[in-house]
């Protein structure tokens, strides 16, 4: 979930799902077929099942039943800063990354990865 969520560094409280998750939520399932828990926020819901995608991945996660779903993201905890997931500024952001597609998870890749070669070659 990078850029708003960052492995080893951020903590999130996470809470049982009461209702069905709509889109723009995080949540957190079980990926057997790679044994490990993942984090991904929900593009879309229909009967029974739930659409995944990283906010950082190229694809989808595929349908994932509502029962496998554990729980989903209430707040991130970043040093001294909470983030509420259902706050005005934690929707913008899910709002953004929801809708901001392929293209411009492809031209902030690029640009990280043009910014890592350059500091290779000059440092």
């Amino acid at each position: 979930m990078s850029p708003l969520i960052r492995y080893k560094k951020d903590y999130v409280t996470i809470i049982p799902l009461e209702a069905p998750p709509v889109s723009g939520d995080i949540v957190l399932f079980a990926d057997f077929t790679r044994d490990r828990y993942v984090m991904h926020r929900v593009w879309k819901v229909r009967k029974g099942e739930a659409l995944t995608w990283g906010d950082n991945c190229d694809r989808t996660d595929g349908w994932i039943p509502l029962d496998k779903i554990w729980g989903k993201a209430l707040q991130v905890e970043r040093g001294r800063k909470t983030i509420q997931m259902n706050a005005r500024k934690g929707l913008l952001w899910a709002s953004f990354w929801h809708k901001a597609g392929r293209v411009y998870r492809f031209v902030f890749r690029i640009k990280k990865a043009v910014l890592r070669r350059m500091k290779q070659i000059v440092f």
